[in-house]
């Protein structure tokens, strides 16, 4: 027996694999910044205005790789940010706050949980993404391991539910 693979992104016919996706349209709310989904926030990281930050924090998809764009930069010194404050990107600080979205997201948003379940046993993969962490927010295996672990945790709170209803 062979697992199936899920493609995760935008181009997959796979429904759960597009919902799934950064540029999905998901929206959750981290410290209190509203955003339209993952995409926006993480373009919303290159940006050191606070206030433009919560606006491309709002926007999905294209809209929001299209505003990130314009603060690529950020590569020269390996600088994001959040809130005001500056963050390495190689830093324990920065892998956490990504976390911590994705988490944001999974704890917001049902939907999101019940997408997870629906991988079942798939193996996921992402065929566009970048792999070296120096040229984007979010490389292809950082996006897999936060989906992985939380499709994960979605299983043991379901499979908790079912052994011990409340």
């Amino acid at each position: 027996m062979t697992a199936s693979i899920i493609e995760i992104g935008g181009r997959t016919t796979h429904p759960v694999g597009k919902r799934l996706s950064n540029f999905a349209n998901r929206p959750f709310t981290i410290d209190g910044v509203p955003c339209g989904g993952i995409e926006g926030f993480l373009q919303s990281l290159k940006c050191p205005d606070p206030v433009k930050q919560r606006e491309i924090c709002l926007l999905t998809g294209r809209d929001a790789k299209t505003a990130g764009s314009t603060y690529n930069n950020w590569k020269e010194v390996q600088i994001l940010y959040w809130q005001g404050s500056s963050i390495g990107r190689s830093t324990r600080s920065y892998v956490l706050l990504v976390a911590r979205a994705y988490d944001e997201l999974y704890a917001q948003d049902e939907s999101f949980r019940t997408d997870l379940l629906l991988l079942g046993g798939a193996i996921i993969w992402h065929s566009i993404g970048n792999p070296e962490a120096r040229d984007t927010t979010l490389t292809e295996t950082e996006m897999l391991r936060h989906l992985d672990r939380l499709r994960y945790q979605s299983l043991w709170e379901s499979l908790t539910k079912l052994i011990h209803p409340s």
